[in-house]
């Protein structure tokens, strides 16, 4: 065969190797190895070096990840709370439980953060003081240096975390905000720190203006950045959830610029519960009216991203159907905890069924992500 050794010294398999990287260009060949799934290859960096290049290359796994998101919804992620702490169980199409993701360290306690991006998790264990990264599907682990930003003892446990992907560097970073009161109550995080995995350094960057709240609560990574709801438990403010709590706007960190932005919650009455969440990668926000005669679910995304974007409500969900404290959107599906059980549920969107989740044991505390599986690798 022209321009192709074919010497008999050199194995069939082998062979064809050389065939593919020498006949197909590179674009052709990321093209058709992107479309394989995780476990093919990484049986197939062991093959030749050429191949243990070229999938482990960071634009491999960039183009990899890409593909996978854009032809995939991803799965369900459950993390039961009242059983082994160090296990997450992953549901198929049908919310059957199907595989089990088991966390390769054991603790004592409930991390008081997870976050997952791009199939890799971020958890945090305040005891312990340790942030872990950790990617299932290449398995491996990483555990983050100690901080260098000096904090009081009391000024860890109110910490909240961030998580995203820089993909102007095609990098990880965990951003870390220490909020404090001062006697006006107002927030101030005057202590932010941002690791970058690819440094192995955090650095101390200047943290968003003060306002008048007590603490971040529900979190989600959409569009680049990092999302927070502000909560308050001033009676002045709006909107008030079921735990008298007020959350009048969105902190937002993107990770490519390290920027905090703020983001306006769309405009809705009084009296109504607010979640974040994602769907199709784009922030969205989940409003529960616990108060009149027209109990619902109002789902809100934001088109665009957090620097430049606007609401459009898409959904409205009757609360009559017994679903409460929605938490989850996935698909055409949203996911949601009963009223009268406590167990998680899903409801179809668009045919209003609510479904049971097939689990092994009950879910009575849990935390639910949406996971993609990716190549994306901790160690450097």
């Amino acid at each position: 065969m022209a321009g192709f050794e074919t010497s008999s010294s050199y194995p069939p398999q082998s062979r064809y190797i050389k065939m593919f990287s020498h006949y197909f260009p590179e674009e052709v060949r990321i093209n058709i190895l992107s479309r394989l799934p995780i476990k093919s290859l990484v049986r197939f960096q062991c093959v030749s070096k050429i191949w243990h290049a070229l999938i482990g290359s960071p634009r491999f796994k960039v183009d990899h990840y890409h593909y996978i998101a854009s032809n995939s919804d991803g799965q369900i992620l459950v993390q039961n709370r009242g059983r082994e702490i160090n296990k997450f169980s992953l549901l198929d199409d049908s919310l059957h439980v199907f595989a089990q993701l088991k966390f390769p360290f054991q603790f004592a306690e409930y991390p008081s953060f997870i976050s997952i991006c791009n199939g890799v998790f971020c958890i945090y264990f305040s005891y312990e003081h340790k942030i872990i990264l950790w990617n299932p599907a290449i398995r491996e682990v990483r555990v983050l240096q100690d901080y260098p930003i000096e904090y009081q003892e009391d000024e860890i446990s109110s910490a909240h975390f961030g998580f995203g992907f820089d993909a102007a560097t095609n990098g990880y970073k965990v951003v870390r905000v220490l909020p404090y009161r001062d006697q006006g109550r107002n927030y101030i995080p005057h202590k932010v720190g941002v690791y970058t995995l690819r440094n192995n350094k955090w650095r101390e960057i200047k943290g968003p203006r003060p306002t008048r709240c007590d603490h971040l609560s529900a979190e989600t990574y959409a569009q680049g950045a990092f999302h927070w709801l502000l909560g308050t438990n001033n009676e002045s403010a709006w909107p008030l959830d079921a735990n008298n709590e007020i959350y009048q706007s969105i902190l937002s960190f993107d990770m490519t610029d390290e920027m905090f932005y703020w983001i306006c919650l769309p405009d809705v009455s009084s009296g109504r519960s607010v979640n974040l969440s994602s769907l199709n990668n784009f922030l969205a926000t989940i409003f529960h009216s616990f108060f009149g005669p027209e109990k619902c679910y109002d789902v809100w995304v934001r088109n665009g991203n957090h620097i430049d974007g606007s609401w459009t409500k898409q959904y409205c969900i009757k609360a009559s159907l017994g679903v409460a404290r929605p938490r989850l959107l996935w698909k055409s599906q949203i996911f949601a905890l009963t009223n009268a059980e406590g167990k998680l549920v899903s409801y179809d969107l668009h045919t209003e069924e609510v479904g049971d989740i097939h689990a092994n044991e009950p879910l009575a505390a849990f935390d639910i992500f949406i996971y993609h599986a990716s190549l994306f690798s901790v160690k450097c």
